[in-house]
């Protein structure tokens, strides 16, 4: 029995000891596993390209215990000089207090932690760590460490900074160009989004950008010109086909200024959207100068024609306003009932001389012959001329200003611009009314905008006034332009004002428009004084006796009307006339005569012009007195190198006073 109670006793031993090794077994396979996947989370840690350090959380000073061969790689600091040392070695002069504030927080907090901070490594040079700190508890929950787990950033910052600064650098030339620089997107289903505006768009259009940016449509349906809107409408269609898109037009202003703009817009396409990369330019400057070069050409074109034409004009107007005078002049039409015919013809042919004038000082083939003078002078030598232009249905007043200054001008454009200016006032009063001619010395232009003056400390203003119809908007904004008139066909030529602004344009002036439709029409002058007094004219009558002679006039005109018009002036004045009809008859007229006291001759003919001419007969008559005579412009005259300044010259057409004093003028 005892037997077989210890064999029992033999057989669970046996099964005890089966299954205690059963157990170490299982043990050692588990002991196996574990230490297999330590192993595995070594070799991790070890392969890993992040930086991993472990600190003793039960240690006041938190020391490091661990560190892999990445953190030996970013920091230089193998694990020998890490062992035992607070990970505060890693910071420097310029890591972030804040950082450090958090790392420590979250320490003592026992949190997770994820913070950037600047380190720097063993050699003293800096690196961005992107370090995250975890707890590690045991199994009562208690923290027994801290790890770090290092990933440097360095390259990944420097990138972000330098697309900082290239981002700040666009920035700074985007706001640098004074173009309005856009992005904007179009969706599939064209509806149009603003991604960007530069600031400049507030400066382009006065809205704010905001504004504009939070509602496309408003540059689409209130900035854009109404008159330009169904246009840009048509380019934008090409912009939601992918098609680059150039097109000029008008801009209202939140302050109604309306301006002229270009915009180009380039097209990318991203997904189903469509991205439009733009330029709003403002080329105000750029139409503004190429109306005023159209305006040039314009005016060129006029001078061709008028310089084209002036020479025939001239002699025939010679001749006509000639003959009329010589016809007056008769007794037998003293009471004749052709008299009133003939004034009319004599009228007729002085408005043309002036549309002559006008043409060729409009086109500035006419020279600028400036000197000191005063405008009060001129108004009073030419107010009966005025009052005839007016009639007696308008009251004529001038009000001029006392001490007034001088000015540098040509006295034949002054009378051209009071003519000019007159006759305006007087067809704006067809019933009547008032005009009014003023001066005054002012020292400021007051924003006069039609031309900005040159700079002076004191300006001589000259206004004229009437009561008349005024003029509307739209005619002040065109009124300067050549040709244009709102007068009845054939009652105006569009000439008279544009004469008007060229020659205040010459002068360094300025000129004003001041109207309403129905409240009368002023216009303000505005020429830079001089310091130089102006000369003191005579206004005594001429004795018709001090314009008679007996000297004998060789008188050289290729024109047989011409020369017999000037002939019969000049025998009525009593002087002995010799002709000559071409350069080679008055060089030959000259050797035979014995004593030729004045030459008068035309300044271009076919073979010789008369200066060469003059040089000719100096040769045997050094002392030969000269006039000259022309119908051709200024410009011609400069071609021809023969407007020389200080010699005598008369421009026709000329009437027998003007002539007869010409000719005393030079003899005496």
């Amino acid at each position: 029995m005892d037997e077989l109670k210890t064999k029992e006793q033999l057989l669970s031993e046996l099964a005890q000891a089966r299954q205690r090794i059963a157990e170490l077994e299982d043990l050692e396979a588990e002991r196996l596993q574990v230490l297999h996947i330590l192993h595995l989370q070594n070799r991790a840690m070890e392969s890993t390209g992040n930086g991993i350090v472990i600190v003793d959380a039960n240690q006041s000073h938190h020391p490091v215990i661990y560190c892999n061969p990445a953190f030996s790689h970013i920091t230089g600091y193998s694990i020998v000089d890490v062992m035992d040392e607070n990970c505060r070695f890693l910071q420097g002069p310029d890591t972030d207090p804040a950082a450090v504030a958090q790392i420590r927080q979250a320490i003592r907090q026992q949190t997770d932690c994820q913070v950037i901070i600047k380190n720097y490594r063993k050699d003293g040079t800096p690196f961005w760590n992107e370090l995250t700190i975890s707890p590690v508890r045991d199994r009562q929950g208690n923290v027994t460490h801290f790890v770090g787990i290092q990933n440097d950033i360095t390259h990944r910052k420097q990138t972000e900074e330098q697309l900082r600064a290239n981002e700040e650098r666009f920035r700074q030339v985007i706001y640098s160009i004074s173009d309005h620089i856009y992005f904007t997107e179009i969706s599939k289903d064209g509806t149009y989004t603003n991604l960007y505006l530069s600031p400049h768009v507030q400066t382009l259009t006065g809205y704010p950008v905001e504004e504009l940016e939070a509602d496309w449509n408003l540059w689409a349906s209130q900035i854009i010109h109404p008159d330009d809107r169904a246009r840009a409408a048509e380019q934008a269609k090409r912009l939601t086909v992918g098609i680059d898109s150039e097109i000029e037009y008008r801009i209202t202003r939140s302050d109604g200024q309306i301006i002229w703009v270009r915009d180009s817009g380039r097209v990318t396409q991203e997904g189903e959207s469509t991205l439009v990369y733009g330029v709003v330019s403002d080329i105000t400057e750029r139409k503004r100068a190429e109306k005023m070069q159209r305006q040039t050409q314009k005016m060129e074109a006029i001078g061709k024609l008028a310089g084209g034409v002036a020479h025939d004009f001239n002699n025939l107007l010679t001749v006509i306003y000639g003959q009329c005078e010589l016809l007056l002049g008769e007794e037998y039409t003293q009471q004749n009932v052709i008299r009133e015919e003939i004034e009319e013809i004599k009228v007729a042919s002085e408005k043309a001389m002036l549309l002559t004038q006008q043409l060729l000082t409009f086109s500035r083939q006419r020279s600028n012959q400036s000197q000191v003078l005063n405008l009060n002078h001129i108004i009073n030598q030419f107010k009966k001329m005025l009052q005839r232009l007016v009639g007696e249905d308008i009251d004529f007043v001038d009000n001029l200003a006392p001490d007034l200054s001088s000015i540098k001008a040509d006295p034949g454009h002054i009378e051209q611009v009071l003519m000019n200016l007159v006759i305006n006032a007087r067809d704006a009063m067809p019933k009547g009314g008032a005009l009014t001619i003023a001066t005054a010395n002012i020292q400021s232009t007051n924003g006069a905008t039609n031309h900005e003056p040159r700079k002076s400390e004191s300006y001589v203003q000259l206004t004229v006034s009437d009561t008349g119809i005024g003029i509307d908007k739209e005619t002040k904004a065109r009124m300067f332009e050549p040709f244009y008139t709102t007068k009845a066909v054939g009652k105006g030529t569009g000439l008279g004002l544009s004469t008007v602004y060229g020659i205040v344009q010459q002068n360094d002036g300025q000129i004003k428009v001041l109207s309403q439709p129905g409240q009368g029409t002023t216009f303000e002058i505005v020429l830079p004084a001089v310091d130089e007094p102006a000369p003191i004219l005579t206004t005594n009558p001429t004795n018709p006796s001090n314009l008679m002679g007996n000297e004998t006039i060789l008188l050289v005109e290729d024109e047989a009307n011409v020369r017999a018009i000037t002939r019969k002036f000049l025998r009525k004045r009593g002087y002995n006339v010799i002709e000559a009809i071409n350069v080679h008859d008055a060089l030959e007229i000259s050797r035979q005569a014995k004593c030729i006291d004045l030459l008068i001759t035309d300044m271009i003919m076919p073979d010789m012009n008369g200066y060469e001419l003059v040089k000719q007969l100096s040769h045997w008559q050094p002392d030969l007195k000269v006039l000259y005579i022309s119908g051709y412009p200024d410009d011609v005259l400069d071609q021809h190198d023969i407007l020389t300044e200080g010699i005598p010259l008369l421009e026709k057409p000329f009437s027998s006073e003007i002539l007869a004093r010409k000719v005393r003028d030079v003899l005496d």
